[in-house]
């Protein structure tokens, strides 16, 4: 299994090194860095919205209980909202 990315906190480390480095960067660096921090705050909105789509399968279908699948989504569920 692949490392988890933390996307929002990635989104906002290159938000503030964008911001610190406002004077010095030339414009490709602003465009890019400002492009990469809203990469990953569109990757960390889909992350978050793939925890709610699997919370409301959890919800709406019991028998996903009994799915051994599922406990690797639970392992997801729990590692995205802190819980693990």
């Amino acid at each position: 299994m692949t490392e988890h990315i933390d996307h929002a906190r990635e989104a906002v480390a290159w938000t503030e090194e964008t911001m610190a480095e406002r004077g010095a960067m030339n414009d490709d660096r602003a465009m890019l860095t400002t492009q990469l921090a809203q990469v990953h705050a569109t990757l960390a909105l889909a992350e978050q919205q793939r925890i709610a789509n699997l919370i409301a399968l959890y919800q709406a279908d019991s028998d996903i209980l009994d799915d051994p699948r599922f406990d690797a989504a639970k392992a997801d569920i729990r590692k995205a909202l802190g819980l693990s």
